[in-house]
């Protein structure tokens, strides 16, 4: 009869939690208070600093509390496609930029969840080409997935790239957190 060791037991008992309780998008996301959300009053220029030198590609334009659209390059690359004699200067604010922002409007694609969607399945929503050959960029995470709720996260591939395998290697790793927690 073969006994397994405490080692092969832990890893058993990992594996089971994974599979009971997967890790959630929202674990992998810039959390609600953190993302850098603009106004329509927003610099259009001013955006494009911040962005250039944090290393944003998206950001969401909220306006009393609710979410109107999506400024990101490819607004600007829309935006001069459809009127190339747009001229931006620093006067230019985000509401001049009307209709493009909308997330209907955008050359990229985007996808709203719920608190409850799994990294797994945010994983495979990012890898999955939807219309016109074009990828997902971002996953806005609110409580039950609608547009109309405050944002909870959002999510680029990026954040989804690493291995949610190696999470547990991580000592601030949400899962090693829930682990220390249930222990205490």
């Amino acid at each position: 009869i073969v006994e397994p060791s405490e080692p092969v037991v832990e890893a058993l008992r990992e594996a089971l939690d994974y599979v009971c309780r997967p890790p959630l998008a929202l674990d992998f996301a810039t959390k609600g208070s953190s993302i850098r959300c603009a106004r329509l009053s927003s610099r259009v220029l001013n955006l494009m600093e911040s962005m250039d030198k944090s290393g944003f590609s998206h950001i969401p334009v909220i306006e009393k509390e609710k979410f109107l659209g999506v400024f990101s390059v490819s607004t600007i690359f829309s935006c001069i496609l459809r009127d190339p004699t747009l001229r931006i200067t620093k006067e230019t604010t985000l509401s001049q930029l009307g209709k493009m922002l909308a997330v209907e409007k955008h050359v990229e694609n985007f996808a709203f969840v719920d608190e409850k969607t799994t990294c797994i399945e945010a994983r495979r929503m990012f890898e999955k080409i939807r219309g016109r050959n074009k990828r997902l960029s971002v996953i806005f995470i609110t409580k039950t997935g609608s547009r109309d709720e405050p944002l909870l996260g959002m999510l680029t591939p990026w954040d989804v790239m690493q291995d949610i395998r190696h999470t547990d290697e991580d000592p601030e790793s949400p899962r090693k957190k829930d682990k220390r927690d249930a222990k205490n």
